[in-house]
C-alpha cells in the first residue's frame, strides 16, 4: 500500500542545453593523492577527456579524507544548473557512493552545509561509470561547482569528468515524484490537504525544495534545505565495491 510520495522540484527535460560548461573550465581541489603528483590533479576532471583510466593522467584523484576533500570548478559566469555527471575512476569508483554535488557564488574553500545542494546520488556505485543528478530547481544561479564524498566515505575522491549542463530556461520546471519514498526530516511546516496539487500549491508559496504527501492521510509535510541535511540523510555503514589489491 503506498503510504507516502516523495515530490522534489526540478527543471523540466525540454529545458536541458547540451554545452558541457565546465569543459576546460579551472579546477582545485583540496589536495591531490601522493603528494600532489602532477598526474591527479584537478585539471584532469575538466579536460575533456572521458576516459574513467587515472593511469593515463586524465583523472582527479584526491589525497583527503571524505570528511574535507572537495573538488571545485569555476563556470566564469553563474548559471542555472540543470544536471551534473560524474565520470569515476576505474579503480576507486566505489569511494563516490552517494557523492553531493551544489555550489556557491563566493568561490571559498567548500565546507558542508555552506553551499547549495544540486543533488546526492542515491545509490552505491558498484562499477566505474558515468553517473548523472538532476538538480534542484529552487537553488540560484551558480558560478562555482562542487563535488564531495559523503561525510563517512574514507577517502580517495575521484573525478575523471566532470560535466556540468544549464537549464535553458530558469521557469521551465516540474515536481518529481517517487512513490513509497519518504524523506526523514523534521518538516518546515504540516499540513493536511486534500490533493496533490493542493499541497504543492502550499509548497510553492513557501518557496519549498520538496515535500512528502500521504494520499490516504492527507498529510502534507513541506521541506526547504537549498544546503542539504548534513546529517541523517546518507547510510553509516560504508560499503566497498572495488579491489584495491
Amino acid at each position: 500500500m503506498r503510504l507516502f510520495v516523495l515530490i522534489i522540484l526540478a527543471y523540466s527535460q525540454n529545458a536541458i542545453a547540451d554545452k558541457n560548461l565546465a569543459l576546460l573550465k579551472n579546477s582545485t581541489g583540496d589536495s591531490v593523492y601522493i603528494n600532489n603528483n602532477v598526474c591527479f590533479n584537478a585539471r584532469g576532471a575538466t579536460d575533456g577527456r572521458l576516459s574513467n583510466d587515472s593511469h593515463n593522467c586524465g583523472c582527479f584523484l584526491g589525497g583527503g579524507l571524505s570528511e574535507v576533500a572537495w573538488l571545485m570548478v569555476d563556470l566564469e559566469a553563474p548559471y542555472f544548473i540543470d544536471r551534473m555527471t560524474l565520470i569515476t575512476d576505474a579503480y576507486s569508483f566505489g569511494y563516490m557512493s552517494h557523492f553531493i554535488a551544489g555550489g556557491s557564488n563566493a568561490g571559498n574553500t567548500p565546507q558542508r552545509g555552506t553551499y547549495y545542494i544540486c543533488n546526492q546520488y542515491e545509490f552505491f556505485i558498484t562499477i566505474s561509470d558515468a553517473y548523472t543528478v538532476k538538480c534542484n530547481a529552487n537553488i540560484p544561479a551558480l558560478r562555482y561547482i562542487i563535488i564531495q564524498q559523503r561525510i563517512n566515505a574514507g577517502a580517495s575522491l575521484n573525478v575523471c569528468e566532470l560535466l556540468v549542463y544549464e537549464a535553458r530556461s530558469k521557469d521551465s520546471k516540474l515536481w518529481n515524484r517517487l512513490v513509497d519514498r519518504r524523506l526523514i526530516q523534521t518538516a518546515l511546516l504540516s499540513f493536511e490537504k486534500k490533493s496533490v496539487k493542493s499541497c504543492l500549491a502550499q509548497c510553492s508559496q513557501l518557496k519549498c525544495d520538496s515535500v512528502n504527501y500521504n494520499p490516504k492521510s492527507g498529510s502534507c509535510e513541506v521541506f526547504v534545505h537549498p544546503f542539504g541535511y548534513f546529517n541523517g540523510s546518507v547510510p553509516t555503514k560504508i560499503v566497498y565495491f572495488c579491489d584495491f589489491a
